[in-house]
């Protein structure tokens, strides 16, 4: 009786990192033994999912989407080969061009960006199904010369209302950049102001590049800031005022901003953080910037960083996985911030 001997998905070159625009190519590799074996179909597809899932409570909030889901057909049903295979060897080439701006690869304890290239074999039968995948790793390329006015200063402001026993206040907040768009490699040149005009004690400042994560659920939002780069700052005694100028604060190797999709999005803030006591919110102030792959025509100079700063592990690399235990209480910094929702 025929077998399916083996059953593989040989990608050229034995390649696993790919940018948007590339061409993924490969064969399935499929080896018949013992006679020739009928086939209804054989399909190779190249899919991107998103997803996320957390937990309020009791309750799960799940959703997911496909931003790709390429199909080829390699014999069988809506191909130029029918029938059986033949016993022996059989290599079925395939490619498929990822989109120019195909999302980047992501992977953190929330959700998910993954692509996989999955190929599956159906023979008569209702059960007669082979299945094998190989997951790849996309990096989107991203031009901020195509977008409008990377060059100009990003900034915001923000204020927290705080209070003491029969005593309150505010604490305002103020953040800038001096551009609005970076690369891997660029200088960030901050500065930022805290007012504290409540009766507490800010415990300490922390001026920081942060990746910002939203997920979507059904209506639900979730929003997560992991720390990437930080300069540490002085505390705010109340009343006081503290001015933190041109803090410089090196871009890693980072994976570009992207907004696209609807269940999951990343992209990057300057956020002051003034850590207050535990039983109350931090105050927490961001200027948004754009992380792209291609710098502007019109380079501004890099910076040479002279500051203190600290790049947490994990997130130097674009292809590295966010995991939680890279960013438990360390020290005087605790990251993953919890994102108000």
């Amino acid at each position: 009786m025929a077998r399916i001997k083996r059953f593989d998905i040989v990608l050229d070159d034995g390649k696993t990192d790919y940018a948007s625009g590339d061409v993924v190519a490969g064969h399935a590799d499929i080896e018949i033994a013992a006679g020739n074996l009928e086939v209804t179909s054989v399909v190779v597809r190249l899919v991107c999912k998103a997803y996320c899932m957390w937990h309020e409570g009791k309750h799960a909030h799940i959703d997911k989407e496909y931003p790709l889901d390429g199909k080829r057909t390699l014999h069988g049903e809506a191909s130029s080969r029918t029938g059986r295979l033949m016993q022996g060897n059989h290599k079925i080439r395939f490619q498929f061009r990822l989109e120019t701006d195909s999302i980047s690869t992501y992977n953190d304890f929330i959700g998910y960006v993954k692509y996989t290239v999955k190929l599956k074999l159906e023979r008569p039968g209702s059960d007669s199904v082979t299945k094998t995948k190989n997951v790849i790793r996309v990096r989107q390329l991203l031009d901020l010369g195509c977008l409008h006015d990377m060059t100009g200063p990003s900034g915001g402001s923000d204020e927290t209302s705080v209070c003491c026993g029969c005593l309150a206040g505010t604490i305002e907040g103020e953040v800038g950049t001096d551009r609005t768009g970076y690369v891997p490699g660029d200088t960030i040149v901050a500065n930022a102001t805290l007012k504290n005009n409540s009766p507490i004690f800010v415990l300490r400042t922390v001026l920081m590049l942060a990746l910002r994560v939203t997920y979507k659920a059904h209506g639900r939002v979730k929003v997560v800031h992991y720390m990437i780069v930080g300069h540490n700052g002085p505390k705010c005694k109340p009343g006081k005022t503290i001015n933190l100028k041109n803090v410089q604060l090196q871009v890693p190797d980072l994976r570009p901003t992207n907004t696209g999709l609807k269940v999951i999005k990343f992209d990057y803030v300057v956020m002051l953080h003034g850590h207050l006591r535990a039983c109350m919110f931090d105050c927490r102030t961001s200027a948004v910037i754009t992380i792209g792959s291609v710098p502007t025509t019109t380079s501004p100079p890099r910076y040479v960083d002279n500051t203190t700063s600290t790049v947490r592990p994990g997130l130097n690399s674009l292809t590295d996985d966010m995991n939680i235990n890279n960013y438990t209480r360390t020290g005087n910094q605790a990251m993953p911030l919890a994102g108000r929702t």
